[in-house]
This record gives structure tokens, sequence and C-alpha cells, in this order.
């Protein structure tokens, strides 16, 4: 009975877990890299990840979705999203490499439903600016080689032409 008290006076905390799979870009300039690519995949997310905890990103769904207001009463806003980011988000890698779960936990299930999807889309949407300027950079290293190797060509023309015009009555038709 007094187990039971001690369940009835507790508040209830509600856990939501969005599953995430992160696809690698199929055309990158550092594909000749040696880095294992598990290691550049949580690179990414770990990059992705920061941004997403920052406290501008945090502040930013405490205040959209009116949480914490008995601790933002006593505490500062800098106290209470390190509590949120401390005690309350998780994210962790799943044993493929590739799929991680991002997880928000608090005593009202309707809120925890539409912050744990708040990340998760913060997460995508991060990931598609992420990709646009890595694109962006695969672009120009692409440029930048044909640009390199048709200067090499373009040399390689006029040595030609110079040679042939050099010595013209001695080479074989």
């Amino acid at each position: 009975s007094l187990g039971l008290a001690f369940y009835l006076k507790m508040p209830k905390m509600y856990k939501c877990t969005s599953l995430l799979k992160y696809q690698r870009q199929t055309v990158n300039p550092t594909v000749m890299s040696p880095d294992d690519i598990k290691t550049r995949t949580r690179d990414v997310v770990d990059t992705i990840s920061q941004e997403i905890m920052s406290r501008s990103n945090l502040e930013g769904t405490i205040k959209e979705y009116n949480l914490y207001q008995d601790l933002l009463a006593k505490l500062p806003m800098e106290d209470v999203v390190d509590l949120m980011r401390k005690s309350h988000i998780q994210t962790r890698f799943l044993e493929g490499g590739d799929v991680f779960e991002v997880s928000y936990q608090g005593s009202d299930q309707n809120k925890v439903l539409r912050v744990t999807n708040a990340l998760a889309a913060k997460f995508i949407e991060e990931n598609l600016r992420f990709r646009q300027e890595l694109a962006s950079q695969t672009s120009n290293y692409v440029k930048d080689e044909l640009q390199m190797a048709k200067e090499a060509l373009d040399k390689k023309e006029i040595l030609m032409r110079d040679y042939k015009l050099k010595y013209y009555n001695e080479m074989p038709e």
C-alpha cells in the first residue's frame, strides 16, 4: 500500500522517441579519404546535434511550447536550457550506425509528443541545410577540378602546336 501511495503521488513522466535514418551523400569529394563511413556519419550527426542543442534553439523550443514554466519562475533561462539538454533530451545511435534516435521526456504527454516531433523536424531541416552546403562545396570542387584539367590540356595543346610549327618540314604526315 505504501508503494501504491508513492506511485499515485509521483508525477507521471512520459517519453517519446523518434527514429531517424541518416543517408550518406553519394557524391562527395572526400570519398577517397580513409575515414570510416560510420565515423563520418556520426560526425555529421554530432555536428547537427550540437546545432539543435544550442541554447538559442532550445530556448526557442521552450518558449514555443511553454515548457518549464514553474522552473522559469525560479531559475534563469540558461539553467532551464541546461536542465532540458542534460535531463530531458537524449540522442543515441543504434547498432547499424545510420539510425539514431531523438528522445524527449516530460510530464505532459501532448507536449512531449510535439517537442519530440519538433526536435526530429529540426534534425531533418538542419541536415538538409548541411547537405545543401555540402552539395555546393562538391559543385565548386568539381568546377575547380574541371578548370585545372582544362588549363593542363590547353598547355599541352600549345606545346604540341609549337612543336608542330617548329618541326613542320621534318614531321611525317
